[in-house]
């Protein structure tokens, strides 16, 4: 068990890389929209695929951790 240091620093580790991980995807999802919108797809349609890319991503990103957390525990 980390002391309240460690657990207060692998915490605000954790929300700084979750914060970083939102604005790449955020910015991929924004690519994304971009191109698709240049090649002619409707902005609606667009938007759509943007929130899809950005959430997928999250959700990803959420499942990842989830099943790393055994693993990591064992340390």
């Amino acid at each position: 068990m980390p002391s309240g240091n460690t657990a207060g620093i692998l915490i605000g580790v954790g929300v700084l890389a979750l914060a970083f991980v939102a604005v790449v995807l955020d910015g991929l999802a924004d690519s994304v929209s971009r191109l698709l919108h240049s090649i002619g797809v409707p902005a609606q349609f667009a938007a759509d695929i943007n929130s899809m890319v950005f959430f997928g991503g999250l959700f990803l990103l959420v499942v990842l951790v989830v099943r790393a957390l055994p693993r990591l525990s064992r340390v």
